[in-house]
This record gives structure tokens, sequence and C-alpha cells, in this order.
């Protein structure tokens, strides 16, 4: 685990008198944002004339020594777990929220060693919380390895469980966005077909017969059709491993890239060799909203669309644009 930087030591000068702390700091630290600087704070990395100080609008004076302790910005992922990397969105003393880039695998497995989101969280944080024996520190939740987006980290035993049970609850809402091939029939609609192992090939999901399988709910609709595409938003009821790449696959909307589920329904419309093809399926989850553990407030985070999807959507609306 990386060593943390030591304190940076400052001075308030005269300039900045009155100001308010995290503006003092955005003034005097590079390469930290305003809104960054105030997390700090917020989360007891600060210090005003020796005394923890958790409060942004704190006024300073000139002379007031402040001590900002700067944690590790978690880098690229190595090793066998990823070749991507997080970026916060909101972090405080119970949790963390993520953009976790595609490639990166979420936790340890047989398959899978170092370079895990959940390594990358520890290496900035310290030792996470695990309530599955050291096998997942901090995971709330999963996304496979080639979906991008935003992730719940757990950084106390109270805000992991927590969170884990909301998500039993269904009470989080999770907002995904994908690029598929086809056009759907209709503007929005549900998929409730049950999903289970695919008896042929065991790496796999699929739609499971009348009475079989684990039930399952998505509700789509379409944010831009394309001639032979659809760029649509998911919003999964439950949580199953593939469920909306099996879901969509099972109307003929199989995502764009999906190595997996490629052959699967309806053949995808081919694009040819130019065409800005991201190296991974085209799945975004862009949105949560779920209550904070600690001061049960209704929070929402977003994860702003990754550039691999944007050049193809940019590609679509060009060559592809709807009849």
């Amino acid at each position: 685990m990386p060593e943390s930087p030591p304190p940076l030591s400052l001075v308030v000068p005269a300039e900045l008198d009155g100001a308010r702390l995290d503006r003092a700091l955005a003034v005097q630290v590079d390469g930290w944002s305003r809104s960054q600087l105030k997390r700090l704070v917020l989360t007891g990395c600060v210090r005003l004339d020796g005394e923890l100080c958790e409060r942004p609008g704190t006024a300073v004076k000139p002379g007031n020594e402040l001590e900002v302790h700067l944690p590790v910005r978690p880098g690229p992922a190595e090793g066998a777990g990823g070749t991507g990397d997080v970026v916060a969105l909101y972090e405080d003393r119970d949790i963390v929220v993520i953009d976790k880039s595609a490639g990166l695998v979420v936790h340890r497995n047989e398959r899978h060693g170092a370079g895990t989101v959940a390594d990358l969280m520890q290496a900035r944080y310290g030792p996470l919380p695990d309530l599955y024996g050291g096998t997942r520190p901090g995971i709330v939740h999963r996304l496979d390895r080639e979906t991008s987006g935003v992730m719940i980290i757990g950084r106390t035993e109270e805000a992991l469980a927590n969170l884990q049970e909301q998500f039993r609850k269904r009470s989080v809402e999770k907002t995904y966005v994908a690029i598929c091939h086809g056009e759907p029939r209709f503007e929005s609609d549900w998929v409730k077909t049950p999903i289970h192992t695919d008896p042929q090939r065991p790496e796999r999901m699929a739609v499971a017969p009348e009475g079989e399988g684990r039930q399952s709910a998505t509700f789509y609709s379409v944010l831009e059709r394309f001639r032979g595409f659809t760029h649509m938003e998911c919003r999964p009821k439950t949580g199953r491993t593939h469920q909306i790449r099996v879901h969509m696959t099972s109307l003929g909307l199989p995502l764009v890239a999906d190595k997996t589920y490629r052959h699967a329904g309806t053949l995808p419309v081919p694009l040819p060799e130019d065409a800005p093809m991201p190296n991974r399926q085209c799945l975004h989850a862009r949105r949560i909203s779920f209550t904070h553990p600690g001061s049960g407030e209704a929070m929402t985070c977003e994860a702003p669309l990754p550039q691999d999807m944007v050049r193809l959507l940019s590609y679509l609306a060009a060559e592809y644009p709807a009849q």
C-alpha cells in the first residue's frame, strides 16, 4: 500500500482575510478543485491552527496555519485485475461514490488478482470493512468488468451493512445507458422475463423457460434512434447478473461490442471497420439514487458518459441518422 504524503503546511496570506476555508485552500493548493478540497475538510483532512476543522465555511484570518492531509489519488490499475481507473465523485467519512472505468474488476477472485476497485480504494483510504470474509472490502454492489460508471463504496461496517440492506430491499434506483443494435418497437416498456445460467455456456446468463429462473425486471426507454441502432436508458428493478445485456438481447437489441452476447437473438447490424467501435460492451451506469447511511439524506450521484461511447454516438448521428 503506498504511503500517504506528509501533510501540506500553509499560512493564510493577508489578501484572504475573512475568506471561507475551502476558498483559501483552493487558492493555495495546486491541482485540487474547490469541491475536492471542500470534501477533504468534511472528511477531517484539514487542521486550522492545530485543531481539526470540518467546516468548509469557516472564516480564516491572516497568519492562520493550515495543515492539509492530501490523500493518495487512485491511479491506473495494475496487475491482473484490469487496466482502468476510478474517479471519486463524492466522499465523506461513511462512503465514497466513484466512477469506474471499463476494464476494471471490482474485487479479487479466482481469476483476477491485484489492481481491482477494492485494491485502489484501500490504497487511498486505508483498510475497508468486509462482510464477506475478506474478499470484498468496501464493496456494496458490483459492475461487470467491461461496464463503466457509478458505484458506492462503504468506508465503515455500519455504512456497508446499511447500503447492502438498501440493495436487498430494492430501494436503490440505478440508471444505465446503452447503445444497442436494432430499434425497439416501443419508446419505452418493461422486460420481465426470468433469468438463469445458460445450460450450454455456464459463463453466460439466459432468459429462462416459464416457471424457471429468477424474477428479473428492467424498464427501458429510447433516448435517441439511429438507422439500425438505438441509444437507450435502462433501469433495472432487480439486480441479476448480466441482466440488462440479457434482457436487451432477448428483445433483439444486443449491446454494441458485447462479445459475450453478440451472437444471441437477432443478428446485429454490422458497423464498418473505420467505425469508432469501443473494445467493450456499450453499457454505462450513469446514475444512482440512495439514502445516505449516516445522515439519512436522499442522494443522487451521476457519472458522465465515457468518451468511447460519446465518439460512437457522434459517429452514428453522422453516418446512421434516423430515417
